[in-house]
């Protein structure tokens, strides 16, 4: 195969993002695909976001405002789709029908079952399903994923994730007056920021420590925020308990309906010391010892870098590359030439997303819910509605 013809479909904020991603792969020389098409529902932002690919590329893609008639007019063999998340399935599937390799932005799909209709289509048309998860490709969470798998700290033990802030609406008449955001409408999102983002934290925790075995957790709206068109109907806060099938244990406390102080940590502990970072992900990892020996960020990346072999190092980071994005770009594009399975495929999202709406399940049956229940359709008392409102079957 020679330069992958790739469509891009949906063309708002994170299609921008991978935008700038496919941007670094040009400047670090990799000339593998070419952007043939855009496609959104907003004619103006397709011929706009063809503009800025023409500036990258030098061609311009030519642009559509319907999936099939990008389909039918278009010969590609990719497609990158950054739509919101209730169309993630029906674009994918009708994507993957007409032969064509998908890379989807995260989470895979509005439901777990729309989840595995996507990845029953990929695999009757024998075709190539992935998802966009860049924070497991950071520089600090391959770090973090060495050290543990080397042993340096011991076998897991304890893992903190700590994010609690506030959206900065006066708490007294939490009234916005413009309409609903997509991410804030249960059935075009499939849930609030534990979905929306917590994915990508569910699938680097799964990176570096493994299966998340079971979960209990509480999810609520604290701040009940209403739009001009109605209220917000996700949740803002979740608290829960995680059992991870190697014997750790974690706890997940994120809510966005905290006014006043705000406070965000990582902690990952092991049997003899722990890596500990501030902020919302841990992009800035300490190694500390129990004899208090401590490695700053600086020094542990040094180490780790200094500590793999060149094959890992390019698989890691092929071609010197450091941003997430860019990386998983690589990863798609690489596994639709060589027909190779990329790094996160639709199984891989599927399980990340799965974590994430075991939180909704289990809050909705104020139980423990085992994570295999979810990925399995077992439980679906939170999803039943989203599945229902969008025909899912």
């Amino acid at each position: 195969m020679g330069e992958v013809k790739l469509a891009i479909i949906g063309c708002g904020g994170m299609a921008g993002a991978h935008l700038r991603g496919y941007a670094a792969l040009k400047k670090a020389g990799f000339d593998g695909f070419e952007i043939v098409a855009t496609c959104d529902i907003d004619e103006n932002r397709a011929i706009s976001f063809a503009d800025r690919i023409e500036e990258l590329q030098g061609n311009r893609p030519r642009t559509y405002r319907e999936v099939e008639e990008l389909l039918e007019r278009e010969e590609l063999d990719a497609a990158d789709v950054c739509t919101p998340h209730h169309q993630h399935h029906t674009v994918a599937i009708a994507c993957l029908e007409r032969g064509v390799d998908v890379l989807v932005e995260k989470p895979l799909a509005v439901t777990v079952k729309a989840g595995r209709r996507m990845i029953e289509a990929a695999e009757r048309n024998g075709r190539i399903l992935a998802v966009a998860e860049q924070v497991r490709r950071w520089i600090s969470s391959r770090a973090i994923w060495w050290v543990f798998s080397s042993g340096m700290l011991g076998e897991p033990k304890l893992i903190y994730t700590c994010s609690v802030s506030y959206r900065g609406i006066d708490p007294r008449n939490p009234k916005v007056d413009r309409p609903k955001p997509w991410r804030e409408d249960i059935f075009k999102g499939g849930g609030g920021w534990v979905l929306d983002v917590g994915v990508h934290y569910a699938d680097m925790l799964r990176f570096i420590f493994g299966e998340i075995e079971e979960v209990y957790a509480v999810a609520d709206n604290l701040t009940r925020v209403t739009y001009s068109d109605g209220p917000s109907t996700v949740e803002d806060t979740v608290n829960a308990v995680l059992k991870f099938e190697n014997g750790a244990v974690g706890m997940w406390s994120w809510s966005k309906g905290a006014p006043g102080a705000s406070l965000s940590y990582n902690l990952f502990s092991g049997r003899l010391g722990s890596i500990y970072s501030p902020g919302h992900y841990p992009t800035k990892p300490e190694l500390r010892m129990w004899n208090g020996e401590v490695k700053g960020t600086e020094e542990l990346m040094k180490m780790f870098l200094e500590s793999i072999d060149e094959e890992t190092r390019e698989r890691f980071f092929p071609m010197g590359l450091r941003d997430g994005v860019a990386i998983e770009l690589y990863d798609f594009i690489r596994a639709v030439t060589e027909r190779g399975r990329p790094e996160v495929d639709g199984w891989e999202g599927l399980k990340a997303q799965a974590v994430c709406e075991a939180f909704f399940e289990s809050s909705a049956l104020g139980r423990p819910v085992r994570v295999e229940e979810v990925l399995e359709g077992g439980v679906e008392v939170y999803q039943r509605e989203i599945n229902e409102r969008w025909g899912i079957e």
